[in-house]
């Protein structure tokens, strides 16, 4: 579960962005006195935390960089001080400013380190605090709202939980306390990442937020309007259906293009097949003695112009199973390369794809992954004889960072489009809900007026 959860990380940042950008439009449009929460900055907080989560999103799936890192610091630094500023205003007003400077200062501190020195010192200094602040002020509004005091009791909880997970458990940096608690020890400890759980954390606050709009009698134009939220329900079930579908669509997008891209590699590797000699490769019996084989000199020239001809291939080898046991027959690479493997060295840490194939006499393809040399995508194919007798398994070592990226860029189109469509259908919600309010008003006027 731990592994699906790590090649789903793109479209859990889409989540955890996606319940932010909802918190900020439900912010952002409701109609609350300035005197009860000034919710705008908590809205301000969101929409610009979410952009900065999907940015979060770009990186991991296409790559990252020094000014991206850097305008994707920016942002984060930008949202958590709206969020202190939320807090600040609805427990003080207008009144210590100096609060947000002083924190912002200790923010700044962590930059003496490097840029992720500063992600941790932000998150601690205005991330935490400011989530804190926010929380207490959430807390404090439920003992002033009888009809919003459940909405803003939990919404103030579930403030705190998030505060704590995006400003205690950050990413791991050199000073204390980031080297015990972050990203990786909470992904130890859970089993999935804190992601996932800030993303919960940020739909169950905007739930709490709404609750807190619909329930609170807004006075307009000195008369009361009691909202109404029997449609609520069924846009939840509309937009949960869309992040559903959504992420069925990215799988499917994803997992097409990864075996579009591992049957080619296959196809290659087939073809390169078809250069080697089998009368040949059934001579040689992996002593060390074979380098000055005839064979094994035509072989290995073989080998290394199909390498050539191949932009995908890092490794081209063939290995024999000799006395039980999987050995290097030979392999493309020189042998002043630093990568060069001598004619019968024993694969101790074959893959379990390899074993497979001498077993089975079919290909096999292997899924990501890592080892001393880097991150691979493993091919192989069997040689056989005429009579259908296996001869050796010839493998193929091509880098996973261009099928990983491919894959990415595949997966970020139909996460595009469940974006649009989810913020499609908020703005719908927003514009019924403010028809609704419209409507009631009307109907109150009306009814002002026949009572006097």
């Amino acid at each position: 579960m731990s592994d699906f959860l790590i090649s789903q990380l793109d479209y859990i940042y889409f989540f955890y962005g996606l319940g932010f950008m909802l918190l900020g439009i439900v912010c952002l449009s409701a109609k609350v006195s300035e005197r009860d929460l000034p919710v705008r900055f908590l809205g301000l907080f969101g929409i610009i935390h979410g952009t900065n989560e999907w940015l979060d999103m770009i990186a991991i799936s296409l790559g990252d960089n020094y000014k991206f890192s850097c305008i994707r610091l920016f942002v984060m630094a930008l949202s958590f001080g709206f969020l202190f500023e939320f807090g600040r205003r609805a427990l003080f007003g207008r009144k210590y400013l100096f609060i947000l400077i002083v924190f912002a200062v200790l923010a700044s501190l962590g930059g003496c380190a490097d840029s992720k020195g500063l992600n941790v010192s932000i998150r601690y200094a205005i991330g935490f605090t400011g989530g804190l602040l926010a929380s207490i002020a959430l807390l404090k509004e439920s003992r002033n709202s009888p009809a919003a005091r459940k909405a803003m009791f939990f919404g103030g909880i579930f403030l705190l939980v998030y505060a704590i997970s995006t400003g205690i458990v950050v990413p791991r940096s050199n000073f204390f306390p980031s080297t015990i608690i972050n990203h990786d020890s909470f992904f130890n400890l859970f089993g999935f990442p804190v992601q996932l759980f800030r993303g919960l954390m940020a739909c169950l606050i905007t739930v709490s937020i709404w609750n807190y709009t619909e329930k609170t009698k807004i006075d307009l134009h000195g008369l009361h309007i009691e909202k109404k939220t029997g449609y609520t329900l069924w846009m939840s079930i509309v937009l949960f259906l869309t992040l559903a579908g959504g992420w069925a669509i990215t799988e499917i997008q994803g997992e097409n293009e990864y075996e579009d891209r591992t049957s080619n590699i296959l196809k290659l590797l087939r073809a390169g097949m078809s250069a080697v000699d089998s009368d040949r490769v059934r001579n040689l019996m992996a002593p060390p003695e074979d380098i000055n084989n005839s064979d094994y000199g035509r072989l290995k020239d073989q080998l290394t112009r199909t390498r050539a001809g191949i932009p995908e291939c890092r490794f081209l080898y063939v290995t024999k199973k000799i006395d039980g046991k999987i050995v290097l027959m030979l392999d493309s690479e020189q042998p002043e390369s630093g990568e060069y493997s001598a004619p019968g060295a024993p694969c101790n840490d074959a893959l379990r794809g390899l074993k497979n194939v001498f077993s089975t006499k079919k290909p096999a393809i292997t899924g990501f992954y890592k080892d001393k040399r880097g991150e691979w995508i493993s091919v192989f194919v069997p040689l056989l004889d005429e009579d259908g007798n296996l001869i050796a398994v010839m493998g193929m070592d091509a880098s996973a960072a261009e099928t990983k990226r491919a894959v990415a860029i595949e997966r970020l189109k139909p996460i595009a489009l469940t974006a649009l469509l989810c913020l499609l259908l908020v703005s719908v919600l927003t514009y019924i809900k403010r028809v609704m309010e419209s409507e009631a008003l009307i109907a109150a006027n009306e009814l002002k007026y026949r009572n006097q």
